[in-house]
């Protein structure tokens, strides 16, 4: 019983998090949908061009992949997870720097998944239904993680210069360092799910 309760509150605390942070939530979300729909548009108008920029884009990710390899289930899913946990522990804690890093990141990152989309589409029904496949199942919880992570980085650029945080910006800054605390945990939770399932799906499915 004391466990359900303590859980309740937790929810309810990130709840009221997420729901305080929503017009953060909005422009990422916003962001990120608005790369999409550049990076298919860039495709359609000069896929030569966009490939060189993906595949320098990506080049993390590939030997990030080449690393997974050589390893078991439980060393790829330590991988991803650690690769990730990092990813989203610099988009929220260098937002600081004006919000830069993460607004820049949810673009690119939406710009480049529109992109790979179009270019899977295009070469065959089956190549699209393999990107869904491959990307849904683990992305159904990673990008919302991402698109979180991103919002709080921003928050935490944006929020403490505001007007509205005039006389009391130092106060307001330690609030949101203490929110995006309490975000990257979650995060990180999130990310762990996440990194299971991509972990199944690269050592049984792919």
């Amino acid at each position: 019983m004391a466990a359900r309760s303590y859980f309740n509150k937790v929810k309810q605390y990130y709840r009221a998090l997420l729901l305080d942070s929503k017009v953060y939530l909005r422009l990422v979300t916003r962001g990120f949908v608005l790369g999409f729909a550049m990076g298919i548009l860039a495709v359609l108008v000069n896929q030569q061009a966009v490939l060189a920029v993906i595949q320098e884009a990506l080049k993390s990710i590939q030997e990030l992949a080449e690393e997974a390899i050589e390893l078991d289930f439980v060393g790829i899913f330590g991988l991803i997870w650690q690769n990730n946990i990092l990813v989203t522990g610099m988009m929220i804690f260098f937002g600081f720097l004006l919000g830069y890093v993460p607004l820049v990141a949810v673009w690119g990152n939406g710009a480049v998944l529109g992109a790979l989309f179009i270019l899977f589409t295009r070469e065959s029904i089956g190549q699209g239904l393999l990107f869904g496949v491959t990307v849904l199942p683990h992305g159904v919880l990673e990008i919302p993680a991402f698109l979180i992570a991103a919002a709080f980085g921003i928050k935490l650029g944006w929020a403490w210069l505001l007007p509205a945080a005039k006389g009391k910006r130092l106060q307001v800054l330690n609030q949101i360092v203490y929110e995006c605390l309490a975000i990257y945990g979650a995060v990180i939770l999130l990310l762990a799910i996440a990194a299971l399932i991509e972990a199944f799906w690269m050592v049984h499915l792919i």
